[in-house]
């Protein structure tokens, strides 16, 4: 029976001394907050489960992580995946020819991008690098033939202008457009070289860009005729007398011969050998009656704008009239057949029934307050004042003389 007393008091004592609470510390994680740990010894601390010495802001031995995020195509390489704080991390950002960097970040705080080492803090870290790619399109449109549709920012592309019916269309230099959109939203134009004959080149920016052309067709002149005045509102058209104008055609100093080819910024002459007097009243296309815009540039030559020619071969009609002078006292006076400053000026002759509009020259200090027009005969002729310091009139069926009351 004592025997078994003592095995009792054994027993209870063992319970005793295993029930005791055992010395516990709390420590700090950067994801799980606290965990206790139990001292052994009072020499090392052991978590109760696993956490990484990654997972530990401070593990007792003063170590923060490093954790890398690339935002685009990169390799990213650092010294250290932890650190202790004051300590210098080292890396390097190797990057291919498509891309390029755009900005470091050590958490929130920009790295200039020729460093190549960062301080490390007294926390955890973010080392974020930000990469762009370099590569962008080449947008074309009609008649535009590309090497590629990728272009890459900084370096050269090329490209060629081929258009379809070269007999009957054209292009010059200055119809490229090459251009992209800016941050803005703004066409930006590109500076063109041109390599060869229908190749060209530019330097990609880093957007992408667009590349057009606009043809033109080439004008021609087929034949002509002339149209008389045969009243103040009718013309009738000279046929046998036609030879004795003694029409004579030039474009660019050379002899222009009829269904020859030409730019729209070229320039067609027409001399009329002849000592018969008349004017050119209007220059029209036979088909369709197109008004061809016109000016004088000597005596009895005109100069016709060729982009005003509607069709790439057409015939001229010329109407013309008997003229009568006109004597311009006052120098800075400007006579035209329109009442808008885009004018033709008129050679000292005029058609009966033409009406005239007046004003001053530009870069004269005074006004038009008074236009006075008179016949050969000292018969006045009526004058409207159209306002805005313009003045018209009425030719009259005789030579007349026109002055000017200025202020």
């Amino acid at each position: 029976m004592k025997k078994y007393i003592f095995l009792f008091i054994a027993f209870t004592a063992l319970l005793f001394s295993c029930g005791k609470t055992a010395n516990v510390k709390k420590i700090e994680t950067s994801k799980s907050g606290t965990i206790d740990t139990t001292i052994v010894n009072n020499e090392k601390l052991t978590p109760l489960y696993g956490v990484t010495d990654k997972s530990i802001v401070d593990d007792g031995f003063g170590y923060h992580q490093i954790k890398v995020d690339c935002i685009g195509d990169g390799e990213i390489t650092v010294s250290s995946e932890k650190a202790k704080a004051g300590e210098t991390i080292n890396f390097s950002i190797k990057l291919d020819k498509y891309h390029k960097l755009d900005a470091v970040y050590v958490n929130s705080d920009f790295l200039d991008k020729a460093e190549t080492s960062f301080v490390m803090p007294d926390k955890d870290v973010t080392f974020q690098v930000f990469i762009l790619d370099k590569r962008y399109s080449l947008m074309i449109e009609s008649f535009i033939v590309a090497d590629t549709l990728e272009i890459v920012e900084g370096e050269k592309f090329y490209f060629g202008v081929s258009i379809d019916d070269p007999d009957n269309y054209y292009y010059d230099d200055p119809d490229i457009n090459c251009y992209y959109y800016d941050l803005e939203n703004q066409q930006q134009y590109l500076t063109l070289t041109k390599e060869s004959d229908g190749r060209y080149s530019a330097v990609a920016p880093s957007r992408d860009v667009h590349v057009s052309v606009r043809k033109h067709s080439y004008r021609a002149i087929s034949d002509f005729s002339i149209y008389s005045r045969s009243n103040k509102y009718n013309y009738h058209e000279i046929e046998e007398d036609k030879n004795s104008f003694n029409v004579v055609f030039t474009c660019n100093n050379k002899a222009y011969s009829f269904d020859q080819k030409v730019k729209e910024s070229e320039k067609i002459r027409i001399k009329f050998n002849t000592d018969k007097n008349f004017v050119v009243e209007q220059v029209i296309t036979y088909m369709g009656g197109y008004i061809v815009d016109y000016k004088y540039v000597g005596e009895n030559e005109i100069e016709i704008d060729s982009s005003t020619l509607k069709s790439m071969s057409d015939t001229l009609v010329f109407q013309i009239g008997h003229a009568h002078n006109i004597t311009i006292n006052d120098s800075w006076l400007v006579l035209s057949y329109r009442n808008t400053y885009n004018y033709r000026t008129i050679d000292g002759k005029a058609l009966y029934g033409q009406p005239f509009y007046v004003w001053i020259a530009e870069g004269q200090s005074f006004s038009l307050k008074e236009l006075i027009v008179k016949t050969i005969d000292d018969e006045p002729v009526e004058v409207t004042n159209h306002g805005d310091g313009i003045f018209g009139f009425e030719m009259p069926d005789k030579d007349i003389i026109v002055s000017s009351i200025v202020g």
